[in-house]
Protein backbone atom coordinates (compact mmCIF):
# COMPACT_ATOMS: atom_id res chain seq x y z
CA UNK A 1 0.00 0.00 0.00
CA UNK A 2 1.29 3.44 -0.90
CA UNK A 3 0.16 6.95 -0.03
CA UNK A 4 0.17 10.11 -2.13
CA UNK A 5 -0.55 13.76 -1.46
CA UNK A 6 -3.15 15.49 -3.67
CA UNK A 7 -0.71 18.32 -4.41
CA UNK A 8 1.98 15.97 -5.71
CA UNK A 9 2.02 16.31 -9.49
CA UNK A 10 2.88 13.58 -11.96
CA UNK A 11 5.29 11.97 -11.80
CA UNK A 12 4.95 12.03 -7.99
CA UNK A 13 8.16 12.70 -6.03
CA UNK A 14 6.76 11.90 -2.59
CA UNK A 15 5.02 8.53 -2.41
CA UNK A 16 4.70 7.12 1.10
CA UNK A 17 4.81 3.52 2.28
CA UNK A 18 5.66 1.39 5.33
CA UNK A 19 8.90 -0.57 5.68
CA UNK A 20 8.87 -3.61 7.93
CA UNK A 21 11.35 -3.62 10.83
CA UNK A 22 12.46 -7.00 12.19
CA UNK A 23 13.01 -7.98 15.82
CA UNK A 24 16.74 -7.14 15.61
CA UNK A 25 15.93 -3.56 14.55
CA UNK A 26 16.92 -3.94 10.90
CA UNK A 27 14.68 -3.19 7.93
CA UNK A 28 13.84 -6.39 6.04
CA UNK A 29 15.37 -6.54 2.54
CA UNK A 30 15.59 -8.73 -0.54
CA UNK A 31 17.98 -8.80 -3.48
CA UNK A 32 16.92 -7.49 -6.85
CA UNK A 33 19.65 -7.77 -9.42
CA UNK A 34 22.78 -6.61 -7.67
CA UNK A 35 21.02 -4.33 -5.18
CA UNK A 36 19.39 -4.74 -1.76
CA UNK A 37 15.81 -3.47 -1.71
CA UNK A 38 13.88 -2.61 1.46
CA UNK A 39 10.77 -4.71 1.89
CA UNK A 40 7.45 -2.95 2.22
CA UNK A 41 4.83 -4.31 4.58
CA UNK A 42 1.06 -3.92 4.21
CA UNK A 43 -0.91 -4.10 7.45
CA UNK A 44 -4.07 -6.18 7.00
CA UNK A 45 -7.16 -4.10 7.87
CA UNK A 46 -9.40 -7.15 8.26
CA UNK A 47 -7.38 -9.35 10.63
CA UNK A 48 -4.12 -9.43 12.64
CA UNK A 49 -0.98 -9.57 10.54
CA UNK A 50 -0.24 -8.44 7.03
CA UNK A 51 1.87 -9.17 3.96
CA UNK A 52 5.45 -8.51 2.85
CA UNK A 53 6.36 -7.64 -0.70
CA UNK A 54 9.20 -9.30 -2.63
CA UNK A 55 10.24 -12.92 -3.11
CA UNK A 56 10.06 -15.57 -0.37
CA UNK A 57 7.86 -13.28 1.69
CA UNK A 58 5.95 -16.16 3.33
CA UNK A 59 9.13 -17.32 5.11
CA UNK A 60 9.54 -14.00 6.97
CA UNK A 61 8.25 -13.40 10.48
CA UNK A 62 5.88 -10.52 11.05
CA UNK A 63 7.62 -7.20 11.76
CA UNK A 64 8.00 -5.70 15.21
CA UNK A 65 7.57 -2.17 13.89
CA UNK A 66 6.58 -0.24 10.79
CA UNK A 67 8.81 2.56 9.56
CA UNK A 68 7.06 5.23 7.50
CA UNK A 69 9.15 6.13 4.47
CA UNK A 70 8.95 8.18 1.30
CA UNK A 71 10.37 7.75 -2.17
CA UNK A 72 12.23 11.05 -1.67
CA UNK A 73 14.41 9.31 0.95
CA UNK A 74 12.70 10.60 4.11
CA UNK A 75 11.99 8.18 6.95
CA UNK A 76 9.90 8.79 10.05
CA UNK A 77 9.52 7.57 13.60
CA UNK A 78 8.97 3.82 13.82
CA UNK A 79 5.54 2.62 14.91
CA UNK A 80 5.25 -0.52 17.09
CA UNK A 81 3.49 -3.39 15.32
CA UNK A 82 1.54 -5.93 17.38
CA UNK A 83 1.51 -9.23 15.44
CA UNK A 84 -1.47 -10.46 17.50
CA UNK A 85 -3.44 -7.23 17.59
CA UNK A 86 -3.71 -3.91 15.89
CA UNK A 87 -7.33 -3.03 16.58
CA UNK A 88 -8.17 0.67 16.41
CA UNK A 89 -9.00 2.47 19.65
CA UNK A 90 -12.35 3.48 18.18
CA UNK A 91 -14.87 0.98 19.65
CA UNK A 92 -17.02 1.34 16.53
CA UNK A 93 -14.20 0.36 14.17
CA UNK A 94 -13.62 -3.23 13.09
CA UNK A 95 -10.31 -2.47 11.39
CA UNK A 96 -7.02 -4.05 12.47
CA UNK A 97 -4.52 -1.74 10.76
CA UNK A 98 -3.93 0.78 13.55
CA UNK A 99 -0.15 0.61 13.06
CA UNK A 100 -0.50 1.41 9.36
CA UNK A 101 -2.70 4.39 10.21
CA UNK A 102 -0.07 5.68 12.65
CA UNK A 103 2.64 5.28 10.01
CA UNK A 104 0.53 7.07 7.44
CA UNK A 105 -0.11 9.97 9.84
CA UNK A 106 3.65 10.34 10.31
CA UNK A 107 4.20 10.38 6.53
CA UNK A 108 1.31 12.85 6.08
CA UNK A 109 3.10 15.24 8.46
CA UNK A 110 6.12 14.98 6.16
CA UNK A 111 4.03 15.51 3.00
CA UNK A 112 2.26 18.53 4.50
CA UNK A 113 5.66 20.06 5.31
CA UNK A 114 6.62 19.60 1.65
CA UNK A 115 3.47 20.84 -0.07
CA UNK A 116 1.55 23.20 2.20
CA UNK A 117 2.50 26.86 1.70
CA UNK A 118 -0.59 28.42 3.30
CA UNK A 119 -0.33 29.71 6.85
CA UNK A 120 -2.36 27.83 9.48
CA UNK A 121 -5.07 29.92 11.19
CA UNK A 122 -3.18 29.86 14.49
CA UNK A 123 -0.32 31.69 12.71
CA UNK A 124 -2.37 33.83 10.34
CA UNK A 125 -4.37 35.54 13.10
CA UNK A 126 -1.45 36.93 15.15
CA UNK A 127 0.27 38.08 11.93
CA UNK A 128 -2.86 39.96 10.89
CA UNK A 129 -3.03 41.52 14.36
CA UNK A 130 0.66 42.50 14.13
CA UNK A 131 0.06 44.16 10.75
CA UNK A 132 -2.73 46.26 12.25
CA UNK A 133 -0.57 47.27 15.22
CA UNK A 134 2.33 48.26 12.94
CA UNK A 135 0.04 50.48 10.89
CA UNK A 136 -1.16 52.28 14.02
CA UNK A 137 2.39 52.54 15.39
CA UNK A 138 3.66 54.06 12.14
CA UNK A 139 1.12 56.87 12.50
CA UNK A 140 1.44 57.45 16.26
CA UNK A 141 5.14 56.70 16.94
CA UNK A 142 6.89 56.52 13.59
CA UNK A 143 10.37 56.09 15.05
CA UNK A 144 9.18 53.23 17.25
CA UNK A 145 7.65 51.69 14.15
CA UNK A 146 11.00 51.94 12.37
CA UNK A 147 12.69 50.09 15.24
CA UNK A 148 9.96 47.45 15.08
CA UNK A 149 10.66 47.04 11.36
CA UNK A 150 14.35 46.48 12.11
CA UNK A 151 13.44 43.91 14.74
CA UNK A 152 11.15 42.03 12.39
CA UNK A 153 13.80 41.99 9.67
CA UNK A 154 16.35 40.61 12.13
CA UNK A 155 13.94 37.86 13.22
CA UNK A 156 13.09 37.00 9.61
CA UNK A 157 16.80 36.74 8.80
CA UNK A 158 17.20 34.29 11.68
CA UNK A 159 14.12 32.23 10.73
CA UNK A 160 15.06 31.84 7.06
CA UNK A 161 18.04 29.47 7.46
CA UNK A 162 16.03 27.31 9.87
CA UNK A 163 13.17 27.03 7.39
CA UNK A 164 15.59 26.33 4.52
CA UNK A 165 17.32 23.55 6.49
CA UNK A 166 14.07 21.89 7.52
CA UNK A 167 12.69 22.16 3.99
CA UNK A 168 15.81 20.39 2.74
CA UNK A 169 15.29 17.71 5.39
CA UNK A 170 11.88 16.99 3.86
CA UNK A 171 13.26 16.81 0.33
CA UNK A 172 11.98 20.20 -0.83
CA UNK A 173 13.88 21.28 -3.95
CA UNK A 174 15.96 24.43 -4.19
CA UNK A 175 13.62 25.55 -6.96
CA UNK A 176 10.63 25.38 -4.59
CA UNK A 177 12.56 27.10 -1.79
CA UNK A 178 13.55 29.86 -4.19
CA UNK A 179 9.92 30.30 -5.29
CA UNK A 180 8.79 30.56 -1.64
CA UNK A 181 11.35 33.33 -1.09
CA UNK A 182 10.54 34.99 -4.44
CA UNK A 183 14.07 34.24 -5.64
CA UNK A 184 15.56 32.06 -8.35
CA UNK A 185 16.83 28.57 -7.58
CA UNK A 186 20.35 29.65 -8.51
CA UNK A 187 20.22 32.64 -6.18
CA UNK A 188 19.07 30.84 -3.05
CA UNK A 189 21.14 27.72 -3.69
CA UNK A 190 24.22 29.87 -4.26
CA UNK A 191 23.68 31.82 -1.02
CA UNK A 192 23.61 28.63 1.02
CA UNK A 193 26.29 26.77 -0.92
CA UNK A 194 28.67 29.72 -0.52
CA UNK A 195 27.29 31.59 2.49
CA UNK A 196 28.33 35.11 3.29
CA UNK A 197 29.95 35.98 6.60
CA UNK A 198 26.68 37.58 7.69
CA UNK A 199 24.69 34.41 7.03
CA UNK A 200 27.32 32.25 8.72
CA UNK A 201 27.19 34.45 11.82
CA UNK A 202 23.40 34.28 11.96
CA UNK A 203 23.43 30.51 11.87
CA UNK A 204 26.20 30.34 14.48
CA UNK A 205 24.01 32.40 16.82
CA UNK A 206 21.32 29.72 16.44
CA UNK A 207 23.35 26.51 16.43
CA UNK A 208 26.93 27.28 17.39
CA UNK A 209 28.02 26.01 13.98
CA UNK A 210 27.94 27.13 10.34
CA UNK A 211 25.49 26.87 7.46
CA UNK A 212 26.91 23.66 6.00
CA UNK A 213 26.66 21.93 9.39
CA UNK A 214 23.04 23.07 9.84
CA UNK A 215 21.99 21.75 6.42
CA UNK A 216 23.80 18.45 6.99
CA UNK A 217 22.28 18.04 10.46
CA UNK A 218 18.79 18.66 9.08
CA UNK A 219 19.21 16.20 6.20
CA UNK A 220 20.65 13.46 8.43
CA UNK A 221 18.62 14.02 11.62
CA UNK A 222 17.33 10.85 13.24
CA UNK A 223 13.53 10.52 13.18
CA UNK A 224 12.01 12.01 16.32
CA UNK A 225 15.08 14.11 17.16
CA UNK A 226 14.60 17.84 17.88
CA UNK A 227 14.85 19.88 14.68
CA UNK A 228 18.41 21.23 14.28
CA UNK A 229 18.74 24.87 15.28
CA UNK A 230 15.28 25.18 16.80
CA UNK A 231 16.56 24.81 20.35
CA UNK A 232 18.63 27.97 19.90
CA UNK A 233 15.82 29.99 18.37
CA UNK A 234 14.37 31.51 21.56
CA UNK A 235 17.74 32.74 22.85
CA UNK A 236 18.86 34.10 19.47
CA UNK A 237 15.54 35.85 18.86
CA UNK A 238 15.59 37.38 22.34
CA UNK A 239 19.17 38.56 21.82
CA UNK A 240 18.25 40.20 18.51
CA UNK A 241 15.32 41.95 20.14
CA UNK A 242 17.43 43.12 23.10
CA UNK A 243 20.10 44.56 20.79
CA UNK A 244 17.55 46.64 18.95
CA UNK A 245 15.77 47.68 22.16
CA UNK A 246 19.05 48.99 23.57
CA UNK A 247 19.80 50.94 20.39
CA UNK A 248 16.37 52.56 20.60
CA UNK A 249 17.00 54.15 24.00
CA UNK A 250 19.33 56.89 22.87
CA UNK A 251 19.42 59.10 19.81
CA UNK A 252 22.55 59.05 17.68
CA UNK A 253 24.71 62.19 17.78
CA UNK A 254 23.69 64.92 15.39
CA UNK A 255 25.72 65.09 12.21
CA UNK A 256 27.52 68.43 11.71
CA UNK A 257 25.86 70.77 9.25
CA UNK A 258 27.39 70.82 5.80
Amino acid sequence: MTWTHPADTAPPRHTGYSRGVLADGTVAQYRRGGAHVDRRFTDDPQAPGGTWDGPDAAALPLPRALEPACTCGWTGVRVPFDPDGGRHDDPYSDRWDAAADDARREWTWHAEAVFRTDLPPATRQPLDALAAVLGELAAERPRAALHAVRQLRALADLAEPLAVAHAQAHGVTWQAIGADLDQTRQNVNGRYANPSTTLENRVRRLTGDGVAALLTAARTARPGAPPPGLTGWAAAAAAAAATLDNSARTDPPEEPAA
